[in-house]
């Protein structure tokens, strides 16, 4: 807040508020009684029975603002009053007044043409005599509250009866006793600009700021669909970590993720099928080994086809093999070819008895 306006009631003992300064003028309808400046320094009712407004000279620059004051407790005289005003307009005794009166506790009011109607409820309270307290009467817009030490008594209350900015003030009311050592007196009284504040409003990931412009640094909102990450409120590099774990689920050699997705290394599966080697998922070079099997006078590979390389030594006669001309499987032995894996190999003849 900003203070635009004034006073710590420094003036004589005993001096009436406009003769103490002339910023200071009684509020036309409104006035029957005098405020005075006490021996403390602070302004008090004078001595008859009776309300005492004044309003101050100070044109605000806005009808937005606070006007506060301390109010002391000297005495908890029944019936009396202290309160400050805002947006007077002084010949028709208009404004919003919100303070104190003893016996009954703190209450809000609007004044239209001298005639008061109290908006809200009193909040009833029972004040230390001795005690100072802080009260204020704010207006900004259409909402009307009442503050005491900085704290919200009551309201906001919504009235757009006055709407001009009109002049802050104060206003007293004695009953039962009155001077220097009694009743409710005000002092260091200060009329204030608001603080503007801001409104945010978001629209599309947008946010729009009434009041002012700052700098905002927005919360985001994340959300998941089939496995993707969309952002609320903006677009940001993002490292999702789910809670729990991947689900992993194998089909066909593929790999689902549940959750996310992710690079994975799949182990291949091997399948054999005829003379070749099946692959899922995936192709790899694999060196197969292989087993040789004796069928007739042939050899067969199984797992592929090699080249052998087959050194012949001199044929090993049994003793008792059968002196003379002899056929084996019609064949001669002298003129006998093997064929092992598709490599002929010619043995050396020999004559046999």
């Amino acid at each position: 807040m900003t203070q635009f306006a004034a006073d710590a009631f420094g003036g004589t003992s005993g001096t009436e508020l406009s003769t103490y300064s002339s910023d200071w003028t009684k509020i036309s309808g409104a006035t029957q009684r005098d405020v005075f400046i006490s021996s403390a320094g602070r302004a008090r009712c004078g001595s008859v029975t009776g309300s005492a407004g004044y309003y101050h000279s100070v044109v605000p620059a806005s009808a937005d603002y606070s006007v506060s004051a301390d109010m002391l407790v000297v005495t908890n005289a029944s019936g009396a009053l202290a309160s400050t005003i805002a947006r007077c307009t002084p010949a028709a005794a208009t404004f919003y007044m919100f303070g104190f009166t003893v016996d009954t506790g703190w209450r809000l009011y609007k004044s239209i043409n001298n005639t008061f109607t109290q908006l809200g409820s009193t909040v009833a309270d029972t004040l230390t005599e001795g005690n100072t307290y802080r009260i204020e009467t704010r207006v900004s817009g259409n909402q009307i509250s009442g503050y005491v030490d900085g704290v919200l008594k009551i309201g906001p209350i919504t009235d757009s009866s006055i709407s001009a900015a009109g002049k802050p003030g104060l206003r007293l009311f004695g009953v039962t006793s009155w001077g220097d050592a009694a009743s409710l007196h005000l002092d260091n009284w200060s009329a204030d600009t608001l603080d503007t504040g801001y409104t945010l409003t978001l629209d599309g990931g947008q946010a729009s700021v009434a009041g002012g412009t700052i700098g905002l640094a927005a919360a985001r909102k994340l959300g998941m669909a089939a496995g993707s990450v969309t952002v609320a409120g903006g677009a940001v590099n993002l490292v999702y970590t789910p809670a729990g774990s991947y689900i992993l689920t194998l089909q066909g050699g593929s790999v689902a993720v549940a959750g996310s997705s992710v690079g994975l290394r799949a182990d291949r599966r091997l399948q054999a099928t005829g003379g070749t080697i099946g692959i899922s998922p995936g192709a790899l070079a694999l060196r197969a080994a292989r087993s040789l099997a004796l069928a007739g006078s042939s050899i067969a590979i199984n797992g592929g086809v090699i080249a052998l390389d087959w050194s012949g030594a001199a044929a090993v006669v049994p003793a008792d093999f059968p002196v003379g001309p002899a056929r084996i499987g019609r064949k001669a032995v002298a003129d006998a070819t093997k064929r092992i894996g598709g490599v002929s190999m010619r043995a050396p003849k020999r004559r046999i008895g």
